[in-house]
């Protein structure tokens, strides 16, 4: 509902009088004077606008761990250019959202690093497009991550580091950004099965590879390079997408390769992504 500050200074005057128990002069929008106001059917419109709340949507589903075991408790978001709406998951790993607005947008889970394991964050993207409607994402499967890199406090040079499950990142330290200032400076990646990996819409490309990162969503002020093991003909051009889930889409491809060898694949030198999320590699 819009806050009473966009309201017409004339229907202000109104609801304050009528709170107070005074007369306002005419009692209701068909008897105001048209000397005062002008235009009848916009005063209409604008009183309808305010009272009438906007479209919106609700999500559910359900949180389970990589064994498929249900995670209860867990704490899931909605987050769009509007801000984020989040909750508790119940015992049984299920969740419900209410009142999203009708813009794309991404549901997630959130980082655990008091979890043994590690525990990171699933996320999804949503495009609502019929408001009114519970919508049902399914079972969404949080990774975990059994290994975690220390990170070095500052460098100026660019470095490499394995950070699990054969995944290794090429950046900057003085340019890596971690989410909430995380103190703990360690990074450590999870490669996805692709039968635990949620619908995400490649435009036709066939999704070869995913992989989640932790702390989720640490950026960069320069481009990351990312070399995932995936057996592919050597040479094979492949591209690289992080999640953007405030955004609700998937990021701009960077383009990669498979290694001569044909048993990874890597971004191109030169360029890279710019957040650690969920990376998908497709082609």
């Amino acid at each position: 509902m819009r806050t009473p500050a966009s309201l017409s200074p004339r229907l202000l005057l109104l609801v304050a009088l009528s709170a107070c128990g005074q007369a306002a002069g005419p009692s209701s929008v068909d008897d105001l004077d048209a000397s005062v106001v002008p235009d009848d059917l916009r005063v209409r419109h604008d009183l309808a606008r305010d009272l009438t709340a906007p479209p919106s949507v609700s999500i559910k589903g359900v949180a389970v761990d990589e064994d498929g075991n249900p995670i209860p408790g867990i704490w899931m978001s909605v987050c769009n250019p509007f801000g984020c709406r989040s909750d508790n998951a119940g015992p049984d790993g299920a969740f419900v959202l209410h009142d999203l607005e009708m813009v794309s947008f991404g549901v997630r889970s959130h980082d655990d690093i008091t979890a043994e394991p590690l525990r990171g964050s699933v996320v999804q993207l949503i495009l609502p497009t019929t408001p009114g409607v519970v919508l049902d994402v399914g079972v969404l499967h949080v990774p975990r991550f059994p290994v975690a890199a220390a990170v070095a406090r500052s460098g100026a040079a660019p470095e490499s580091l394995g950070l699990g499950d054969g995944v290794t990142l090429r950046f900057v330290r003085d340019d890596l950004v971690f989410p909430l200032g995380d103190p703990e400076d360690k990074l450590a990646a999870r490669r996805v099965p692709l039968a635990k990996v949620p619908r995400f819409d490649l435009g036709g490309e066939e999704l070869l590879g995913a992989v989640a990162f932790l702390p989720y969503s640490t950026t960069s002020k320069t481009p990351l390079g990312l070399t995932v093991p995936l057996a592919l003909p050597a040479g094979t051009a492949v591209k690289f997408r992080a999640v953007y889930e405030f955004e609700g889409k998937l990021g701009a491809p960077v383009p990669g390769h498979a290694a001569g060898d044909g048993l990874s694949v890597s971004t191109d030198p030169g360029v890279g992504l710019d957040n650690l999320t969920w990376v998908l590699i497709s082609r």
